[in-house]
């Protein structure tokens, strides 16, 4: 036996979906389209588009295609712009509005900032905080088993090994609970705020999108405050030799089989998460009804 080594995985608060399907409009607002909407009522032929106008119109084409292609230049500037406003629009380089748009629209849903990416690491290192509390316990449930002939200086180093593992559990329990504790109060402070007679102060302190995350997050912040860090496995478990236990051992999300990953996110990526990514197209999609076509839910799926 040697002398165990443990390795505390990076904690990263969850993310949850905010922007809930169940809460989407049901009814088709005027003026706003589905995904299938033809080329021509987003772009009439005699109108010339806004940047803004622009940014919205492709955040309904990346719903399609996941990013704004080369060939939609028509379709997202409109036509019959003025000369000076048409440089803006096309310039041969980099600071065009169509490329800059391009760059936007692709960094809006899977960007470094995106909630695809907080989303996606609260998950990952959540699950490896799983992992890792499931792996320790086992390691300690390992150091409980007494080997036949075992001298002083092994027994010796198998409790200290225990030792080792049961304080690694502590400590991460302790960081995950003392994390999320802060956690729940953020979001207690914001929500006080948001609830204040003050409309002038609350608006001004509090953004709509800020108030919306700390209402879904709040509840699912107390619990895990609360509750820690779940072992994969029940507290009276019961193993009866070494084998079983290296067996029962986890592997680290990262270090999984490519389609154990996949099937993973596919567990995890639902049509909350889907809303919650693509919420500033609300303005030009319908997003309840694009996600509620089996079709689009499995190309999201595929590609996610």
């Amino acid at each position: 036996m040697l002398e165990a080594v443990v390795h505390h995985p990076a904690l990263h608060l969850r993310a949850p979906p905010f922007v809930l399907v169940s809460a989407l409009e049901a009814v088709l607002p005027k003026n706003v389209r589905t995904v299938g909407t033809s080329r021509d009522d987003f772009c009439p032929a005699d109108k010339p588009r806004t940047r803004e106008e622009g940014l919205n119109v492709s955040r309904a084409i990346a719903c399609h295609h996941a990013y704004l292609p080369a060939g939609f230049e028509d379709v997202v500037a409109g036509k019959n712009h003025l000369e000076e406003d048409r440089k803006k629009w096309f310039l041969n380089s980099s600071g065009s509005w169509y490329r800059r748009i391009q760059t936007d629209i692709f960094s809006e849903p899977y960007g470094e900032t995106s909630y695809l990416q907080d989303y996606m690491r609260g998950k990952s290192l959540y699950e490896n905080c799983r992992v890792a509390i499931t792996n320790w316990t086992l390691e300690a449930k390992a150091c409980e088993i007494v080997p036949t002939n075992e001298n002083n200086a092994a027994r010796a180093l198998r409790l200290r090994n225990r030792a080792t593992y049961l304080n690694a559990i502590a400590e991460l329990q302790k960081a995950f609970k003392d994390a999320y504790a802060s956690a729940v109060a953020e979001a207690t402070r914001v929500l006080a705020i948001a609830q204040s007679p003050n409309k002038n102060e609350k608006k001004a302190a509090v953004p709509a999108e800020e108030r919306a995350r700390a209402t879904t997050a709040r509840p699912l912040f107390v619990k895990l405050a609360q509750e820690g860090i779940p072992s994969y496995y029940p507290d009276d478990a019961q193993f009866t030799n070494l084998a079983e236990i290296k067996d029962a051992k986890m592997l680290y999300l990262a270090r999984r089989h490519e389609d154990e990953r996949f099937d993973f996110w596919n567990d995890h990526i639902d049509s909350d998460v889907l809303a919650t990514m693509f919420r500033l197209a609300r303005g030009t999609v319908h997003l309840r009804t694009w996600i509620s076509s089996v079709s689009y839910a499995k190309m999201w799926a595929n590609r996610l």
